[in-house]
Formats: C-alpha cells, sequence, structure tokens
C-alpha cells in the first residue's frame, strides 16, 4: 500500500561485530541470470530449477503415501550464525572465478572452517526482529549425518524461504546460489554428501537493503525484487524449514491436478511427469492413482464418498503425451488422464470437503517404487464480465476478505512445519470476522499457510512482490527475468495447492508499454503451467489511468480516497469504481484494498469504521465486483512507519489479543454479504 509516511531511520544499521567483506573487481561485470527456467515435455509445463525439477516435496509427503519411497530430514534446529557486511555488488555479480573467490575468501565456506566463535541459531528464525534495523548478510553453518542408507539415492537440499540472495556450499564444494527472497529453492546434493559420516553446510545470506526513493536506483539496487522501500518489514535471513529429501532417480517428478464441472459432473484430469533410467521412447513402468475422503473433513465428508476402487485410474487410463530423453541417459515422459469423479463433495467455504490423492509408480516388474500425494478440493473458480463476476462451482460467488502480511508476534516471518500454530490463529481469527478470502500480501507464503487456509474454508490471492515498479524497473526485470523467476517459482510450487486461487502479478506499479509487456508475457507462463486460476496485478488508487490497467483477467484496484485525497470517501471511491467500469466493461473487479490505520484512540477506532462503512455501502451497489478486501487482518511492522515500527491499519492488534470496533463492524457487513 502507498502510504504518505516518512521513513524513521536509515535503513542499513551495520553490527559493530559483523565481518566486511572487501569490494571485488569480479562485481559489475555481469549480474546474476536466473536459475529457473520453464521447460515443456508433450503437453505438461514445469520449472526446472538448478537441473532439477522444480518440484517442492513437503515433510508430509515421505510421511504420508511416500512412505518408504522418500525419505525426509529436517535441517531445523541449531546452527552457528554471524552477521557480516557484505558486499552487495558482488552478490548480484555473476558467479565467475573469480566473484567466487572474492565470496569465499573469508573460508566460511569450507567444511573445516572454526565457528566455534560464533553464535548459537535456532533456525529458522528472522536475522532482524523489530525493532532491529538491521539490513545485510549473515553466514549460517550446520553439520549433520545422513544414513548410509541413502547413498545411490538422488537427494535434494530444500530451502523453504532465505532472504534475499543464498549462496550454499556442502562440505566446501558451491552448490549454487538462489535469488529472490520469498520463494523456495532446492540443490542436489548427492554428489556432494558424505554418507554415513558427518557432513557441514554454510549458507551466505545476503538482504540487500531497499533504497529510500520509489524512483529506480542504481545498479545493484535497481536490480532487486523489491527495490523500493516496501510497506513492510524487511525480514533477512533463512526464516523457513531447511529438509533433505531423499528419493530414487526413476518415478514421479511432478504432476498437477484439475478439477472441473461438466453438466453437473465432476471431472479430475491429472498431468504427471515421469523419469525412467533407462531411457528408451516407450515408458517401461505405468501410474495409477486412487483418490479418497480425508476423514472429518470439513467435518462432514465420509470415508466411503471417492471410494478408492471407484476413482482409480489403471494404466490405460494415462496417455502418454511427449518423451524427451536427457542428458544423462534418462527420458522424462509427460502423461494425462481423466476420470469422472461420481460421488464426491463439492469444496466451499461452509463445507470445506477434502480429498487425498495418492499417485504411484508401477515399475515394469509391477512393484510400487514410488508414490507422490496431493490434497483435492472440488472446486471450480470463473470470472466474467456479465452476469455474476465471479462464480465458485458454478455458482454466483462474493469474496469477503481481508489482506493479511506473513508476519506473527514474537518471531516475525519465521514459519516452519514444525509449528504452525500462529498460522492456525490467524486463521481462525480472521474467520471469526466472517471472511472467506485471504489476500496473502504481498509476497509467496510458507506453503503451509495454504494448506491450512483450504483446510478451514478459505480461497487466498498469492502475489510476487513486484511492488511500486516503474516503468525502468520493469524494463530491468524483463531484461533480467529474476521477477518472471519469482512468478514460475510461485505457480510451481503451489498449483497442487487448492486454496491458492488467484494470481498476482504485482502491487500498485507504474509503468507504459514495458509493464504491459511483462504482465502478458507473465500471464502467459501461467496459462501454461496452470490455466485454471484467474490472474491479476493491483492498481494503485493514485495510478489508475496506466495502460496496463486491464492487463489481467480482470482488474483489481487499491481505493483510499479520502485516506490518502482530500476526496469525500463515498465519492470518490464509487466515482472510480463507475470511471473503471465505464473503460473496461469487460472487466470484473476486485477491491483488493480499502482501509485506514487507527492511534488506537476513540477517533481512531471511529475513522476506521466510517471509511469500512462507507466503502462497503458503495460496493454493494456494484453488480461488477467479484469482491473486497480490508487492508488488514492484522497490525504488521514496516520500515516506513513514522512512529515506532509498526502500522495500525489491523482489525485485530499486532499481538492479536483485541479486536477493534472496525473487526465488529465488517463482521456485520459480511454477514450481510453472505
Amino acid at each position: 500500500m502507498r502510504k504518505n509516511l516518512l521513513i524513521l531511520w536509515a535503513l542499513v544499521v551495520m553490527c559493530g561485530a559483523a565481518r566486511a567483506e572487501t569490494a571485488s573487481s569480479a562485481a559489475g561485470v555481469g549480474w546474476l541470470a536466473p536459475t529457473a527456467e520453464l521447460r515443456r515435455v508433450g503437453d505438461f509445463s514445469f520449472v526446472s530449477q538448478n537441473g532439477l525439477v522444480y518440484d517442492i516435496p513437503s515433510p508430509g509427503e515421505c510421511a504420508g503415501q511416500g512412505a518408504g519411497f522418500c525419505s525426509f530430514m529436517s535441517l531445523n534446529g541449531e546452527w552457528r550464525a554471524r552477521r557480516a557486511q557484505m558486499d552487495h555488488s558482488l552478490t548480484m555479480s555473476a558467479r565467475t572465478p573469480d566473484a567466487r573467490a572474492a565470496i569465499e575468501a573469508g573460508g566460511e565456506h569450507a567444511g573445516g572452517f572454526d565457528d566455534s566463535g560464533w553464535e548459537t541459531a535456532i533456525l529458522p528464525r528472522v536475522e532482524n526482529l523489530p525493532p532491529d534495523p538491521y539490513v545485510d548478510g549473515a553466514w549460517f553453518r550446520r553439520s549433520f549425518t545422513v544414513p548410509e542408507e541413502w547413498r545411490g539415492k538422488r537427494v535434494r537440499l530444500v530451502f523453504l524461504g532465505a532472504n534475499y540472495v543464498a549462496d550454499v556450499w556442502l562440505n566446501g564444494e558451491w552448490l549454487g546460489w538462489h535469488e529472490g527472497g520469498y520463494t523456495s529453492f532446492a540443490f542436489d546434493a548427492s554428489r556432494a554428501l558424505a554418507f554415513g559420516a558427518r557432513n557441514v553446510i554454510a549458507a551466505r545470506v545476503d538482504n540487500i537493503p531497499w533504497t529510500e526513493s520509489f524512483d529506480v536506483p542504481p545498479e545493484p539496487y535497481g536490480l532487486i525484487v523489491p527495490y523500493a522501500n516496501a510497506d513492510w518489514w524487511n525480514y533477512g535471513g533463512i526464516y523457513r524449514d531447511v529438509y533433505l529429501v531423499a528419493e530414487d532417480y526413476s518415478g514421479i517428478e511432478d504432476f498437477t491436478v484439475e478439477t472441473r464441472l461438466e453438466g453437473g459432473e465432476w471431472r479430475l484430469t491429472l498431468k504427471a511427469l515421469a523419469r525412467e533410467e533407462t531411457g528408451g521412447a516407450v515408458m517401461r513402468g505405468r501410474l495409477e492413482v486412487c483418490l479418497t475422503a480425508r476423514a472429518g473433513a470439513g467435518g462432514q465428508a465420509e470415508a466411503a464418498r471417492g471410494d478408492c476402487s471407484a476413482a482409480r485410474l489403471d494404466s490405460g487410463s494415462f496417455e502418454t503425451t511427449g518423451a524427451e530423453p536427457q542428458a544423462d541417459g534418462s527420458t522424462l515422459f509427460s502423461l494425462r488422464a481423466t476420470v469422472a469423479a461420481r460421488g464426491v463433495s463439492a469444496w466451499s467455504p461452509d463445507n470445506p470437503v477434502e480429498y487425498d490423492l495418492a499417485l504411484f509408480y508401477r515399475n515394469a516388474d509391477g512393484g510400487t517404487s514410488d508414490a507422490r500425494s496431493a490434497t483435492v478440493a472440488f472446486r471450480q473458480i470463473e470470472v466474467a464480465a456479465q452476469g455474476p463476476p465471479l462464480r465458485l462451482n458454478g455458482e454466483a460467488f462474493r469474496l469477503r476478505g481481508v489482506n493479511r502480511h506473513e508476519e506473527l508476534p514474537g518471531v516475525g516471518r519465521a514459519q516452519s512445519w514444525d509449528d504452525t500454530a500462529g498460522i492456525e490463529n490467524d486463521l481462525r481469527l480472521i474467520k471469526e470476522l466472517g471472511a472467506n478470502f485471504i489476500r496473502a500480501a504481498h509476497y509467496p507464503n510458507h506453503p503451509a499457510f495454504f494448506d491450512l487456509a483450504n483446510r478451514e474454508g478459505f480461497l487466498t490471492a498469492e502475489e510476487i512482490p513486484v511492488y511500486w515498479f516503474k516503468e525502468g524497473g520493469f524494463e530491468i526485470q524483463r531484461r533480467r527475468g529474476i521477477a518472471r523467476q519469482m512468478w514460475l517459482e510461485m505457480i510451481a510450487r503451489d498449483r497442487r495447492r487448492p486454496a491458492a486461487a488467484f494470481w498476482s502479478m504485482g502491487n500498485e506499479t507504474t509503468g507504459g508499454e514495458e509493464s504491459v509487456k511483462f504482465f502478458r508475457e507473465l500471464m502467459e507462463d501461467a496459462r501454461a503451467l496452470d490455466g485454471t486460476r484467474p490472474v491479476y496485478h493491483n492498481v494503485s488508487f493514485s495510478t489508475l489511468w496506466t495502460s496496463a490497467l486491464a492487463a489481467g483477467d480482470l482488474i483489481a484496484l487499491s481505493l483510499y480516497s479520502g485516506v490518502f485525497d482530500s476526496e469525500e470517501p463515498e465519492a470518490g471511491t464509487a466515482r472510480v469504481l463507475k470511471t473503471v467500469r465505464g473503460r473496461h466493461p469487460d472487466k470484473a473487479v476486485l477491491a483488493a484494498e480499502y482501509g485506514i490505520w487507527t492511534g488506537d484512540d476513540e477517533a481512531g477506532d471511529a475513522r476506521q469504521v466510517e471509511i469500512l462503512h462507507k466503502a462497503q455501502s458503495v460496493f454493494k451497489g456494484c453488480p461488477f465486483l467479484v469482491g473486497s478486501a480490508w487492508w488488514a487482518a492484522f497490525d504488521y511492522h514496516s520500515v516506513r512507519q513514522k512512529t515506532g515500527t509498526f502500522h495500525r491499519f489491523g482489525l485485530y492488534t499486532l499481538d492479536r489479543s483485541r479486536m477493534r470496533p472496525s473487526g465488529e463492524a465488517i463482521k456485520k457487513h459480511f454477514n450481510l454479504n453472505q
């Protein structure tokens, strides 16, 4: 959100104990390249990252249907850590031999490096919990042992989130880098591991500062995403799970699940990408799929629904749509199958029924050698310009929403599969408001958020942090491809998560033809990878008439009339919506943001309620509106806050201890809109 607030403190404050890197002549010879790309075999589109098919498995996959076929080892817990004042130009430089040598000059990457003087850090954690203003780098190290039984398997080293550029070494061997603070990444660690022995992992993480100006800054600061001083806390460090996953080389690499309603009957289409080490143009193994109702899902599902015997697909149901030989002698096969799913219940916020899908790879001998699983929700989302602007499962539906930053009291953005209680509590509090939609602003969240949101009956919108971009920023990103990489990684990671109902390409950007080209290119990628979810980008209330306004399946708006301008709130909101509809009658509209801060005094609380009432009164008279999302569900920390370190926009306070009067007010509106 564009808050016209002053900056309280300088963005970079260096820690006295931090080691400073020396500037390198390697910087500036070329910038980091993307580590992910879009690929296609047959009719199956997927993302390749660091030479791996980008499909980030969760711990539950190895404990559920994958038990016995993949092994999981958490690397959360005790690490050694030390802050470091880093050369950001070196961080952003292409990894030439000279750049690598400069990065490794201190020896922190080496297996035998003495880190006994470093602090003990319990990961995941953020490096700069508010009010700590530190925005710079840190080194992290940890030792561990993997079982001898893993030898001969492919072992992935997975990071769910590290901000902003991470370089990773295993036993002194450099595995690679990843740019982007909110998307997940993995490396093939198989060759660098010592099986049945001690291993040492080292990570250099540089949280490059944002700039105070809205204009595109000089390199390297203008290269990152986001580059502007965004309106949330710039948490650094390794703040999400780190783990290892071991699996056979042959088996299921990736798959997608699509549910759609045809003539009152649900159809399930499954696409898969399988690898066979033996190579050849014909796949020797086969796939089978089983669908069962999750016990107690939504409190209403029955185990007999979606019985496995009724929903199983035999090998003849899968059509091979492509085969591609690989450099290592293996072959990738794409397969597709569609089946009628009889007797299943549709997912809705009032009836969030979930099903467990298990996909099995049977080898040429008929034995099962791989298994994958996914949560399936039978739901279909459609937007339209005429008639109901939004349909869920063929019926008119309205989004009753809020925005939420990924931030919890006491831990900031640190999230883990090991402890989801904070996310669960947030979802419970949002549910009390009567909401059915959460905009996960303004970056991909931990995957546990989307899994739990689906279970609790929420649709969500997921966004990449293309935030407050100007035309020059779009030009840079169309050249560099890093924002596109984030887009590919976000969709590829979460396209099997039903709660992810909308993809958002950015927030409150301005620009001309470069922005239009950028959004069109991202929409093409989304169609290739998914094609089942509406795509949009949110437009600022102050820059509504950009040429990119309608570059999406719907138009999303930030509406702050009477908050950041002098216009009367009700009249201003109505004017904007009427003008947008007049110019783009072929587009449905989402009020993606509206709201105002409070000083936690009687006058501030009353003003918040007034703004809410006036906006909702306008929304009710807009038949082309798919819904709205209040900014925000909870107070949140921001580097742009003038007094203190956090914004008081929330329906709930920062510590979640109190619902404000605005929360009670929105409950009444949401109940009326059901």
